[in-house]
């Protein structure tokens, strides 16, 4: 089996090939096709190997306080190196005091009052996208570095809020290469467990959602954005688990924002529905926990998008139609 490097080089470069072709108008019939393939090819490590996460919550906690404790009591808050790879590595912690109230909401805290400098905010970027936080583990069974990667990407989401609205540190050949490997990190992750007990949130499709609205919110062309789009949507019909953490309103915000937008990305929407039908059309049900708790993701789904009643008429004239036939 090949490493966990190779396997995120190969989808990366696969992925950034697609969009590319996609951009340009080659596949524009094919790209649920092609994404189909590449998730196909994914393999999957037999077991969970040894795993190095922060195991001092105590001292974790201690030292964020104080973290929390200075930013709140300066004027012009900063963060030095030391102290900023201290909170990157705890976004790893399986204790949510230390990973979510901890260090996830000192970042937030540090982004909204601009206490990072352009370097810091080129070496947060790079540290989340980087193989060992957002791709951590990400080939084997289901495993506790789910909170790392996941955590990276709601971090991301943060990041990119914030580029976009207070820093603009960013180009767009940067936010480019960010979807792509966030699009890779949707191909190559199979756990979409929500609350952990005993270790809070993971939610992956909650977070993905986060990074959605910042991509359909950014300077990219509609190529890009609608290639990420499928690209969610692919991968919320293929996720195993059962969403049943707020997943599917959290998605049907974000679809009713997109096809909100103007009546391309509202048909493109459409097509993408369509595309879903069919294949449904084609399946038959199975006696296995997988086929039916993709069913019913499915169902959840349409339903929170019928609730919401803003999208497009004949948008919510067709989920109409397939809710009564499925």
């Amino acid at each position: 089996m090949k490493t966990t490097h190779e396997v995120v080089a190969q989808v990366s470069q696969e992925i950034t090939e697609t969009r590319q072709a996609f951009e340009a108008g080659r596949i524009y019939r094919n790209l649920s096709i092609r994404l189909e393939r590449l998730f196909n090819s994914v393999p999957t490590a037999p077991t969970v190997t040894t795993m190095a996460l922060p195991d001092d919550d105590t001292a974790a906690i201690a030292k964020l306080d104080d973290i929390s404790a200075t930013i709140k009591e300066s004027e012009t808050p900063k963060l030095s190196d030391e102290d900023l790879d201290y909170l990157l590595a705890h976004l790893a912690a399986t204790n949510p005091k230390v990973r979510d109230r901890g260090a996830y909401f000192i970042f937030n805290d540090l982004l909204h009052v601009e206490a990072f400098t352009e370097k810091q905010m080129h070496y947060i970027k790079n540290t989340l996208l980087s193989e060992d936080f957002m791709f951590y583990h990400i080939l084997e069974p289901k495993n506790d570095g789910i909170f790392k990667r996941s955590f990276s990407v709601l971090t991301l989401s943060a990041l990119l809020y914030v580029n976009r609205t207070i820093y603009h540190t960013f180009s767009d050949e940067e936010i480019i290469a960010a979807e792509d490997r966030l699009a890779t990190y949707i191909v190559l992750e199979k756990d979409g467990r929500g609350y952990v007990y005993g270790k809070g949130w993971a939610h992956v499709y909650t977070h993905l959602t986060n990074n959605l609205n910042e991509i359909m919110s950014s300077n990219l062309k509609r190529g890009s954005k609608l290639f990420f789009l499928t690209t969610v949507l692919l991968g919320y019909r293929r996720i195993e688990d059962p969403l049943v953490f707020g997943e599917d309103t959290r998605l049907a915000m974000a679809f009713s924002y997109i096809t909100g937008k103007d009546s391309f990305y509202a048909d493109y929407f459409l097509t993408l529905l369509k595309e879903w039908q069919a294949d449904i059309l084609l399946v038959r049900p199975e006696e296995s926990q997988v086929f039916w708790n993709r069913w019913y993701n499915r169902n959840r789904l349409l339903q929170a998008l019928v609730l919401r009643g803003d999208f497009p008429e004949n948008i919510l004239e067709y989920l109409r139609e397939i809710m009564i036939t499925y």
